[in-house]
């Protein structure tokens, strides 16, 4: 090869030697061990041999393997030797580096034409995908919503169903085939209503007792119980009448005693807070619509900057006759607002058949009060009461704690 221009990679010059070895394909190939399209590889600088490959190579052409990796020809006084020396080793890794970088960018050539093509599949599949899912999901809504809807009725169905046999198992236990009760006379001094109540036995036993056990419970979630003797009127009806006290709730149970000592129970009503019907309106706040009241404190002062709202109002039992307003600091009472003559205001209504006055159930006025200045200290409490007193003399007080 000293006499022609060197071919320029490892290929062109296995092709080289191998040519003027007179040798074929098939039987270079035959010859280092590896196919014939192995070999046509390394000759097309498709891919490279091995070291193994490298040597059997250059042994099968006669040369060394610095020859075949540097194109460099042997001297007329180096025999051929196919061990590779680290020139030949640095070409071989120059050459293996080229093929790596031409690979890469093939690679990334190719591969961004795929990624167009492929992210332009994915876009129609994912917009058709969408699709679909959005009508999927709607037909799951549909049936979900159509699930609910039985369940609801299913539900509703079996409620029913359930009171109505909770409703026969009460009746064929219960002792009770009937009551009546009501509720009168409220005195707030003392918190009790007037209790009258009637109870007919399912069934008569002569010389039976029974009383009524009426249960307060209280907004602190604590009890109290009052028991009232009830008299036998006779055909199993028993009769009371007595005070109760008032609380959130009143729970009744009617006990009847057999004559040989056995004590049923059964719990007849829960009323809750049976006294608001005798109370009249009483509502103490600041500003109007319920705005809180304004206030200042400074230069050892409290000053207000809006009014003090009482609003009163009248039911069928009674009806605000006076009131009063107090602003309080520290405990100690510093300016008063009396109200006097509060039923000619709720006195609106005409009756037709003796053109008298009659009284506005429900009706409810709301007074308004500007306290004055007063000195005050950073540590002292203001407190505004109202303290009102209805037709059957009960009195009523209401606070507003402005500064604890």
């Amino acid at each position: 090869m000293t006499n022609r221009e060197t071919p320029a990679t490892i290929g062109q010059r296995i092709l080289a030697l191998r040519r003027a070895a007179g040798m074929s394909q098939e039987a270079l190939a035959a010859a280092v061990g590896v196919s014939r399209q192995a070999l046509g590889k390394w000759e097309a600088d498709q891919s490279l041999p091995g070291l193994d490959n490298l040597l059997a190579l250059a042994e099968a052409l006669h040369t060394s393997c610095d020859e075949l990796l540097t194109g460099r020809p042997l001297s007329s006084e180096q025999p051929p030797a196919p061990s590779l020396s680290a020139e030949g080793m640095q070409a071989l890794l120059d050459a293996r580096e080229t093929r790596e970088t031409k690979r890469r960018r093939i690679s990334l050539a190719a591969g961004g034409g795929v990624a167009l093509v492929l992210a332009a599949a994915l876009l129609c599949v994912g917009l058709y995908a969408g699709s679909r899912m959005d009508d999927l999901q709607n037909r799951i809504d549909g049936v979900n919503g159509q699930v609910a809807g039985m369940q609801s009725t299913l539900q509703a169905q079996v409620d029913s169903m359930t009171n109505r046999v909770q409703t026969m198992l009460d009746e064929q236990n219960s002792l009770a085939a009937g009551e009546s009760h009501s509720y009168s006379e409220w005195e707030s001094g003392s918190r009790t209503l007037l209790l009258t109540a009637r109870v007919t036995a399912k069934q008569s036993v002569p010389g039976a007792s029974a009383r009524l056990i009426v249960t307060a419970t209280y907004p602190t979630d604590t009890h109290s119980a009052v028991t009232l003797e009830m008299t036998d009127e006779g055909g199993g009806v028993f009769a009371v009448s007595g005070r109760v006290p008032t609380a959130d709730e009143l729970t009744a149970t009617f006990q009847l005693e057999s004559p040989d000592g056995t004590v049923q129970n059964q719990q007849l009503w829960s009323d809750y807070a049976p006294h608001g019907q005798f109370e009249p309106i009483v509502e103490l706040g600041g500003g109007i619509d319920g705005q809180l009241i304004r206030f200042e404190t400074q230069n050892g002062q409290i000053r207000f900057d809006g009014d003090v709202g009482l609003s009163l109002g009248a039911i069928e039992y009674a009806w605000p006759v006076e009131a009063e307003m107090r602003l309080e600091i520290n405990g100690q009472v510093v300016e008063t607002y009396p109200l006097t003559d509060l039923e000619e205001d709720f006195q609106v209504a005409q009756n037709p058949d003796d053109g008298r006055s009659e009284l506005a159930i429900g009706a409810t006025v709301t007074f308004f009060w500007t306290p004055q200045a007063h000195p005050w200290k950073a540590d002292q409490s203001v407190i505004i009461t109202a303290r009102v007193v209805d037709s059957q003399g009960n009195v009523y007080e209401r606070q507003m704690e402005l500064i604890s």
